[in-house]
């Protein structure tokens, strides 16, 4: 059976059928928006991309022109940023280096579709029956499944996301394909997902412990490709790490990003599973799962011991006042449950195809079971696994769909053989889903909503009053500095950005705009020379700030505001700190 699903016959019209159907999509989501960046995750990696593009070193990360006041340093990979400069380079001998760069932008994510979708189908055609090749119908009826996600690789959408579901989808069709190429596929796309993201490495911690449980419980038939996979991770990590980090990056510890803590638990994982792989065939499922069992606990235990820094998770560099003002009230770091408690419906539609089919593939997998089909039974704990870190975070949503729409044709197919029993499983687990939903609701406590103190967004304001200043540093709100960024002369920069890492420049704005104490504010101002602000609502506990008054148009003492030469909704300070109160 071919390993990607294009040939020139009747074999593609499935690949090619739900492509067009994929871009138009993007397409759309792209004319809604605009071809400009679409959020925050694309205007940073443009700024990065674009550093690189100008020749910033490789293993520089860092962007001086976001002053907290130290410099920021990026803890995304450069993985994702190379096939936009390599395409910007050749896109610039015709348009020039700006449109060339623009182009890749908009070029890229619609390429990655295509190998989504071919990796996609690739899977589907795996599972698909021999009598039964996968019809264009079940290929593009699956794309409903991922409506949320294939937007992701809108023209214009440059953040990793896209990366990641094409990461996540290759190791679906590795594990699909279930033989040493299809591990080492899987092998590969587990280390670079995390690579590129460490928000992946729930679900590749998952892949790894299934792989592993595979080999407990399946003995032989599984040997072959838990060792492929974990031979592959124990190659793939140091390589990765020295080829995206270098030497120094690849030992240094970050617990917020790919380092030594997450290539030491691939190596000790790859390293322990091929070992124990190497057994008798003789050997029982009691002595694989010991052996595998210690040799998991030896890694976790040096683990612990060696990166103790990193056991209070990836914020660990956030400070209390910044987490509970700005970290906590960011909406994707919530869970469904916390939301639905709270009164917030507006997701849970996204949620309810997903749910119901995994429990409509349950007569489907219970078959598989019995025939003893490991290769499922891993895809479905995949899948169930994807639907469960959506709800307990949103950032997960976009990926919930992808496990259930690789397990598409098994679905179908338990259809066409028995409807009637398949319609009294959709009663009843429509009905189960609305019961949880329901459940929720009245078991869990309304928590409070979700106030965020930093909402200016800077949305259609006129900048250019940047131009016109001498070089200096602007203390400002997250999302504010980060309209800000692409709009700074040389010698301007600003405190913060909305992510994590900008947390000590978040700080400092939240105690200079909203702190009763005058030294603690003047403490927090004196790094600054302007404060630049757009208009927002400010929660009532609040109302008599620094903040509060700037945003009225009342000004403060020490803070003056700078005449902007057109009207505009975005507001310029200048801090003379000796008469700042």
């Amino acid at each position: 059976m071919s390993f990607l699903p294009i040939r020139f016959s009747t074999r593609a019209i499935p690949y090619l059928v739900f492509v067009l159907a994929a871009l138009g999509l993007a397409l759309v989501e792209s004319l809604g928006g605009g071809v400009d960046l679409h959020d925050i995750d694309d205007m940073m990696r443009a700024v990065e991309v674009q550093r690189l593009f100008e020749g910033q070193g490789f293993y520089d990360l860092s962007l001086p022109m976001i002053a907290m006041p130290g410099p920021y340093i990026a803890p995304w990979s450069r993985l994702v940023d190379i096939p936009y400069v390599v395409l910007g380079a050749l896109f610039a001998g015709v348009a020039g280096a700006d449109a060339g760069l623009r182009l890749a932008f908009l070029v890229w994510p619609p390429l990655m579709l295509c190998g989504f979708a071919a990796t996609l189908l690739c899977a589907m055609r795996q599972l698909a029956p021999p009598d039964k090749p996968l019809r264009t119908g079940e290929a593009t009826l699956a794309l409903l499944l991922l409506v949320a996600g294939v937007n992701e690789f809108a023209p214009g959408r440059i953040d990793h996301h896209n990366v990641q579901m094409l990461l996540v989808m290759t190791i679906l069709c590795g594990i699909s394909v279930w033989s040493r190429r299809g591990a080492c596929l899987a092998g590969v796309a587990s280390v670079l997902s995390v690579a590129v993201g460490l928000e992946m490495l729930p679900l590749v911690a998952l892949v790894m412990l299934a792989v592993a449980m595979a080999f407990v419980f399946d003995g032989d038939k599984a040997r072959g490709f838990a060792r492929g996979y974990a031979v592959t991770v124990l190659v793939m990590a140091p390589l990765s790490a020295l080829l995206l980090l270098g030497p120094d990056g690849a030992s240094r510890t970050s617990c917020d990003a790919y380092s030594a803590p997450y290539v030491s638990g691939f190596i000790g994982y790859g390293l322990g599973l091929a070992i124990v792989s190497l057994v008798p065939a003789s050997s029982s499922r009691w002595m694989r799962l010991a052996l595998l069992g210690l040799a998991g606990a030896g890694v976790c235990g040096g683990l612990a011991f060696s990166f103790q820094t990193c056991l209070a998770g990836p914020y660990v560099a956030v400070d209390g006042l910044t987490r509970s003002l700005w970290l906590d009230q960011i909406r994707q770091e919530h869970s469904a449950f916390s939301l639905l408690s709270g009164g917030d419906w507006s997701f849970v539609g996204a949620y309810f195809a997903p749910s119901v089919l995994l429990l409509l593939l349950i007569p489907a997998l219970q078959r598989r079971i019995r025939l003893a089909d490991t290769r499922t039974i891993l895809l479905y704990a995949v899948a169930v696994g994807l639907v469960v870190l959506g709800c307990l975070q949103l950032r997960f949503g976009r990926f919930m769909g992808l496990g259930v729409a690789v397990l598409f044709p098994l679905l179908l197919r338990q259809w066409r053989d028995d409807r009637q029993v398949m319609v009294s499983w959709l009663a009843a687990s429509t009905g189960a889903w609305v019961a949880a939903v329901a459940a929720i609701v009245l078991v869990f406590p309304s928590g409070p909503p979700l106030l965020s103190v930093f909402e200016g967004r800077c949305k259609n304001a006129d900048l250019s009053v940047l131009h016109a200043l001498p070089p200096g540093r602007f203390l400002t709100p997250p999302r504010v500095g980060m309209a800000m960024l692409p709009e700074l002369s040389p010698g301007q920069s600003i405190s913060s950005v909305p992510f994590h890492r900008a947390a000590p420049g978040i700080h400092r704005a939240l105690v200079a705009l909203l702190a009763d104490d005058p030294e603690s504010r003047a403490a927090a101002f004196r790094p600054f020379d302007y404060v630049a602000l757009c208009p927002q609502t400010l929660p009532d506990a609040y109302q008599h700030t620094v903040f509060s008054a700037l945003l009225a148009g009342k000004g403060w003492p020490g803070v003056f505001r700078i005449d902007n030469p057109t009207p505009s909704n975005f507001r310029v300070y200048r801090i003379d700190h000796t008469h700042l109160r």
